[in-house]
C-alpha cells in the first residue's frame, strides 16, 4: 500500500515513498500505515523533492488494497527512456519487489506509444 499526493503535478513520487506488503493483521495494519505516514520524512523522499526543486512539505495518503499473488508484475512507461517512439513494460514472475528491488531479471516489452489511428469512412 503506498499513494503519494501528486505534488501540483511535475512528480508521481513512485517508488519513493514506502510500501508495505504481505499485512495478515490488524496490528500489523497499523504499523504499516504509521510506517508508510513516516516515509514522507525520510532522507530519500526530502532529496528526490531536492532534485526537483520541490520546495515544501511532502503530503501522504494511504490506500490499504487487498493483495493478491501475481502470476507477473510490471511497470509500464508510456514513454521509454531510450525509444521515445514506443512505450516500455518491464516485468516479473510473481510479486512486484522482485523487479522494483533489482532481485531478479527483467523481462521487456516495448510497445507502440500511440494507438494506430483508425480510419473512418
Amino acid at each position: 500500500m503506498n499513494h503519494p499526493k501528486l505534488v501540483g503535478g511535475i512528480a508521481s513520487f513512485a517508488g519513493v515513498f514506502e510500501s508495505v506488503t504481505g499485512v495478515n493483521y490488524f496490528d500489523e495494519l497499523i504499523k504499516a500505515i504509521e510506517r508508510i505516514f513516516r516515509s514522507a520524512e525520510s532522507k530519500r523522499v526530502k532529496e528526490y523533492m531536492k532534485r526537483l526543486g520541490i520546495d515544501r512539505e511532502a503530503k501522504m495518503a494511504v490506500v490499504v488494497q487487498r493483495q493478491v499473488n501475481p502470476k507477473l508484475s510490471g511497470v509500464l512507461f508510456t514513454r521509454s527512456p531510450n525509444e521515445l517512439d514506443k512505450a516500455l513494460v518491464e516485468f516479473v514472475k510473481g510479486f512486484p519487489e522482485k523487479l522494483v528491488g533489482g532481485k531478479r531479471a527483467v523481462s521487456v516489452s516495448f510497445f507502440r506509444a500511440t494507438p494506430p489511428r483508425s480510419k473512418t469512412p
